[in-house]
């Protein structure tokens, strides 16, 4: 799920990204299909490396914050869980070309730069998405409320469960 979710939120930032391109680049191309083609080719590419981000930082929830309420996660943890995620592919391809080509240091400052932001913003917009669909019952419950309302809250969901 939040592969998919990565990869179309970063699907749309490719096209934006590739439409900045376009506009930067198009004194250079001979005509609007090789400007479309080159956009596509990008908003593959961020789709791509969202996707992979997105299991990546799905893992890693998994692990660092297994018994850690959605009300008690800090936004600043999850953005950096969700850049340090972000990072993972440019640093893997980049390594990967370490023997086969000459490395290109600038394009992976500009990749993580890039995907360090996306990442942290994906994974502030996943952990906001989450307290939003979380159970009114269990976030007054872990947010510490009154055992009365406590108590109140959960007779309401139950009635309406058994009704």
């Amino acid at each position: 799920g939040t592969a998919a979710v990565w990869a179309t939120g970063w699907f749309a930032a490719g096209t934006v990204y590739g439409a900045i391109m376009i506009v930067l680049t198009a004194p250079n191309l001979s005509d609007i299909s090789a400007a479309i083609q080159m956009s596509l080719v990008i908003d593959v590419w961020f789709a791509v490396v969202g996707a992979w981000a997105g299991g990546v930082f799905a893992v890693l929830m998994a692990i660092a914050e297994r018994r850690t309420r959605f009300s008690e996660l800090s936004l600043t943890r999850v953005a950096l869980l969700g850049a340090l995620a972000a990072m993972t592919y440019p640093l893997t391809a980049w390594i990967a070309s370490l023997g086969t080509s000459t490395p290109q240091p600038v394009g992976l400052v500009g990749a993580l730069a890039i995907f360090l932001g996306l990442g942290a913003i994906s994974a502030g917009l996943m952990l906001w998405l989450a307290r939003r669909g979380q159970d009114p019952t269990t976030a007054s419950l872990s947010a510490g409320a009154d055992p009365r309302l406590q108590s109140e809250l959960h007779q309401r969901a139950t009635e309406r469960v058994t009704t």
